[in-house]
């Protein structure tokens, strides 16, 4: 048996005392005797204590220790004495049986179960915690922990609880009662009243935290159910109640009080008409257009077409003098001069932007009219500008304005002479229209717009005018598959063994226009020349072209012959049959008055030809392929046959 020595100092010191003579018939001063009137004067100082050299408790203590059968065998081999008093003192305790109903006994009995269990209710942290948890968005209930740290019985709580709040309670864990809706403020007053042994520094605030209720079965194991959590949510349907009484107050409001209230809740007010209000920026058409003369940029100034050039446009100046000062009223600085020079600005930028794809600046220098007519088949296509020089200073010929529903709008016509590059390519990279190497002199008439009434608004261009006059420019090269260009095997027949021949010939592709065939024809046409006189038909088997015999030296003649026949039939007319293009029945009509036959007398194995005659081909479509025509030759053979 060890022993070890310790003076006496504290309260704790005390206890053990009071531990080691239970036994002395003596009476036991009070823990509070002791303190006021100071050590016993039958205890012999300094107090030895014996300690267990198994757990290193005091003996008295060690039968709390969990292994205390160990302890017992220590004692009995080292100390016999002590153990056979201690057996004594359980022996007389279990003598005497139960104990008085509401009387603890000083220590339990060594070992057992009863030694555990009461080993773990000292160690156990008393207190009380409550707290708020959510169940949705805007339904709490209330958590209690703890307890049964101080032997309440969780059901009888809970019935308390429901009875007290007239709401659901329920026992969920194994020292937990969770409470339908918000009540943690008054639990701190009702646990403490309702149970006086829990002292109100125990009840702890445990704040807010995140409940997730699920099946009854899982909140007993403390298992927590995630699942269908948004199908439970779904079951609550928010409804917003108007506010009636600001309803009531609105209906007494004169209609100034109504639309200052709408203003600070930043609400448009009501209207008295059905109408939506429209917002016109540009408007869809150039007021009173200019007409071009004819030969502008090629006559001069003193020639006769020239002169009468110069006397239209003084006849219709007067016009432009009114608009003129209509414009200054708005834009006090406005100057022709500078405005030239802004309009040649803005005809680059804007064709620099279509060039590069922006759209967002394009928008800043054309109209909304203009803008669908600029990127119209752009798209998949690279376009190359580039603006090279004017040849001449840009000039103002026409200026209009326009009152459209208090919109105030102004029109200039300017005239561009300038110097440009241009070539298109398609989506693989072809040459399409144009080339980056040539040079080309165009003449424009561009109109810009501007709206004055907006204090916002900025010159644009708008649209450009095309006289009807002008000849059309010459389609964009179409990709297509060249068919192969041999004698028509089925064409021959057994007329050729007679003093007769008939072939089926291909025409290379050729854009709009009149083009002469003379030397095409004649180079797949070897058989002629056996025959010493004859006649030559040829046939086109096609209703939107045409054949014609007519000049051959000057290509100038070819040129006005095809702006004739734009002018004769111009494909604006709203011709019925258009489902091919506008430009197909101008095609038949143009086919009908040329015609689709000639017949040409053969001599010496010759076509007997004028000297200023060939054989034109009178292409009346925008985008055509390859032209098939069928020749038949009757005559008499060189060798006599």
């Amino acid at each position: 048996m060890s022993e070890e020595s310790s003076e006496i100092k504290d309260d704790a010191v005390v206890e053990q005392i009071q531990t080691l003579n239970l036994n002395d018939d003596k009476e036991v001063p009070s823990k509070r005797n002791l303190v006021k009137n100071g050590f016993r004067d039958d205890v012999k100082y300094p107090l030895k204590v014996p300690y267990c050299g198994e757990c290193g408790l005091p003996l008295e203590y060690c039968c709390f220790y969990p292994n205390y059968q160990k302890c017992k065998e220590w004692l009995e081999k080292n100390d016999p004495e002590a153990f056979e008093k201690l057996q004594t003192k359980d022996a007389s305790k279990s003598d005497t049986g139960k104990d008085e109903e509401g009387k603890k006994s000083s220590r339990q009995k060594r070992g057992g179960k009863g030694l555990v269990k009461s080993k773990k209710k000292q160690s156990v942290d008393r207190h009380v915690g409550i707290c708020r948890a959510s169940r949705g968005k805007k339904k709490f209930v209330t958590v209690v922990t703890g307890l049964a740290t101080f032997d309440i019985d969780l059901k009888d709580a809970a019935k308390f609880f429901a009875g007290k709040f007239a709401c659901g309670s329920s026992v969920t864990g194994t020292d937990e009662i969770v409470i339908q809706g918000d009540v943690k403020d008054d639990l701190f007053d009702i646990i403490c009243e309702k149970w006086p042994e829990i002292d109100e520094d125990v009840v702890e605030d445990l704040g807010k935290k995140h409940w997730l209720p699920g099946p009854v079965e899982d909140w007993k194991k403390g298992i927590y159910n995630y699942e269908y959590r948004r199908a439970r949510g779904r079951k609550v349907a928010k409804i917003t109640l108007p506010n009636f009484d600001e309803m009531r107050y609105d209906a007494k409001l004169t209609p100034e009080e109504m639309r200052t209230k709408l203003k600070e809740k930043g609400i448009v007010p009501h209207r008295t008409w059905n109408e939506k209000p429209l917002v016109i920026r540009t408007t869809g058409y150039v007021v009173d257009p200019y007409v071009p003369p004819e030969g502008d940029g090629k006559e001069s100034i003193l020639s006769k077409t020239g002169v009468s050039q110069s006397v239209d446009f003084l006849k219709k100046k007067g016009g432009s003098f009114l608009s003129l000062r209509k414009i200054r009223t708005y834009l006090y600085d406005f100057d022709v001069p500078s405005f030239a020079e802004e309009a040649l600005d803005i005809y680059i930028k804007a064709h620099k932007a279509l060039a590069n794809e922006n759209e967002e600046e394009l928008h800043e220098y054309v109209t909304d009219t203009c803008y669908p007519e600029m990127v119209h088949n752009t798209e998949y296509k690279t376009v190359r500008w580039q603006f090279l020089k004017s040849i001449e200073n840009p000039r103002l010929v026409r200026i209009r304005h326009l009152d459209l529903m208090s919109n105030m709008f102004a029109q200039i016509t300017v005239r561009l002479h300038t110097q440009q590059i241009l070539a298109v390519y398609d989506r693989f990279g072809r040459l399409m229209h144009g080339s980056e190497h040539v040079v080309k002199d165009v003449l424009e008439y561009v109109v810009f717009e501007r709206q004055l009434s907006s204090e916002h608004g900025q010159w644009r261009l708008h649209k450009k005018i095309i006289p009807d006059w002008l000849p059309p420019r010459p389609p964009i090269l179409k990709t297509f598959k060249v068919e192969d260009v041999h004698p028509d095997k089925e064409a021959t027949t057994e007329n050729e063994q007679k003093n007769e021949s008939a072939r089926k010939i291909h025409l290379r592709p050729v854009l709009r226009g009149c083009h002469l065939i003379t030397d095409e024809v004649l180079k797949q046409l070897t058989e002629i020349s056996e025959f010493s006189v004859g006649l030559c038909h040829i046939q086109i088997m096609h209703t939107s072209a045409s054949l014609a015999l007519n000049e051959n030296w000057d290509p100038d003649v070819r040129e006005d012959m095809e702006m004739f026949l734009s002018r004769l039939v111009p494909e604006s007319t709203p011709f019925r049959h258009s489902c091919e293009g506008p430009d197909d029945m101008p095609a038949h009509i143009k086919a009908c008055f040329l015609g689709s036959s000639l017949t040409i007398p053969i001599t010496d194995g010759k076509l007997n030809l004028g000297t200023w005659q060939g054989i034109w081909l009178n292409e009346h479509r925008n985008r055509a392929g390859s032209r098939k025509v069928v020749v038949t030759i009757n005559g008499a053979l060189k060798n006599g046959a």
